[in-house]
């Protein structure tokens, strides 16, 4: 916090006290340069061939850096009176040569025997065959291409649906690649560069959010399924094949369950345009309300996702509601560490409810009522819904929702 603070640019910080080991670990993965004096940071990111300037305070780093003969390149030491100096070098170097050193790292670390790279191998081979010798590999379809724009860590709804999803897919001969779209793509409108159509049989697109975007990839000519999609706020939606958890049913139940036990005033936290799941549990709230006779107090309608620009919105509030509904678990443990930062406490002050039943949901404190995801059920779906329209081209675009459980946790309890 005090770091932010002194930052005089817009970075974002991600803090190990406010985010899953999940998460740190899904960041340093996908950084493209890392300054650190963290033994494990480094580990972490060189997994992936990320260069790495160490500035050593650890013996740890020390051995590693040597080990790998970075020492002289790479290395660099606290107490240096010209650390700032090589520093800046060491990163306008790495810059320039990125791919060499990224190369350079993975070599040298598959030599030593390192066991976290000993898919490297695999990977270079997979990736040096060519399309005929992949069509030619006995009992191989093809590859099922991932595309998103986010981190899908552990704690993601989406990460224990993958390793069904691409356990079933293998046994039917395809393989599974992630690529990264990132905000350059999305801005210029290409496809990430390992993205290879000629040996792309589908696509699953998870996190992707940006309406164009979308658009183009459905003019790929593939069969595409969307997990998840931008907000059809105008009631238009994307020409595809679209898959979702069911956001209605039991956020209903819920509403319908506060309102007989007399909590009335009930708000919601999340921007409900940010995407489609999002937008359907903002409106099944606000339709049970409107059902049930009760109206809803615009000032507890709190659209953001981001932690800062919800604490703003809560500090301006001068009472609070009976419930917050928020349109994730993420979004749920935002609102309870900025509750307890101003003295208030859930649920004797607050009642707080999430979505997903994340990790973190039931070992929160208080532990978190959420709304459970059959993520095996949609992994079976998604491959369905792939395998279905690879087979028969001109079906209809179908939208599929799958079963979703309300858990009653701690956060709602009432007297």
């Amino acid at each position: 916090r005090d770091l932010r603070k002194r930052l005089t640019c817009d970075s974002a910080v991600f803090l190990s006290g406010e985010n899953s080991a999940g998460v740190m670990t899904g960041v340093l993965r996908e950084l493209s340069a890392l300054v650190t004096s963290r033994y494990h940071a480094a580990v972490l990111s060189m997994e992936r061939g990320c260069p790495v300037a160490a500035v050593s305070m650890d013996e740890r780093l020390d051995s590693l850096m040597k080990e790998l003969a970075f020492e002289q390149d790479h290395l660099l030491h606290v107490n240096d009176a010209e650390l700032g100096r090589k520093l800046y070098r060491m990163l306008m170097n790495a810059d320039a040569q990125r791919e060499a050193t990224r190369e350079k790292i993975l070599d040298k670390a598959v030599e030593m025997g390192y066991k976290q790279f000993s898919y490297v191998n695999e990977l270079r081979e997979a990736a040096s065959l060519t399309s005929a010798a992949r069509e030619n590999h006995p009992g191989y379809l093809g590859e099922i291409a991932l595309l998103t724009s986010a981190f899908l860590t552990q704690s993601h709804f989406a990460s224990t649906m993958l390793d069904k999803f691409q356990r079933e897919i293998s046994q039917l001969g395809f393989t599974m690649n992630t690529h990264r779209v990132t905000e350059e793509n999305i801005r210029d409108m290409t496809l990430p560069p390992t993205f290879r159509r000629d040996q792309v049989k589908a696509v699953l697109c998870i996190e992707m959010f940006n309406r164009a975007y979308d658009e183009m990839l459905c003019e790929l000519e593939v069969p595409i399924l969307f997990v998840d999609g931008p907000a059809k706020c105008d009631g238009v939606a994307l020409p595809a094949d679209q898959l979702y958890m069911d956001n209605t049913a039991e956020i209903t139940r819920f509403v319908n369950d506060m309102l007989s036990k007399g909590q009335r005033r009930i708000g919601f936290v999340g921007d409900y345009r940010h995407c489609q799941s999002f937008y359907e549990r903002y409106a099944a709230f606000r339709q049970a309300m409107l059902m049930a006779g009760v109206p809803v107090e615009d000032r507890f309608i709190i659209p953001h996702n981001r932690i800062e620009d919800i604490a703003e919105a809560l500090y301006e509030l001068s009472d609070l509601p009976d419930i917050f509904i928020c349109a994730n678990d993420f979004v749920a443990g935002d609102v309870m560490r900025v509750l307890f930062s101003i003295g208030k406490f859930v649920p004797q002050d607050v009642r707080v409810l999430g979505f997903d039943d994340s990790p973190e949901s039931r070992i929160s404190r208080p532990t978190l009522s959420t709304v459970h995801i059959h993520t095996q059920i949609m992994a079976i779906a998604a491959l369905q819904l792939l395998i279905s329209r690879e087979k028969e081209p001109s079906l209809d675009f179908r939208i599929v929702h799958t079963q979703t459980d309300l858990i009653y946790r701690e956060s709602t309890e009432t007297e």
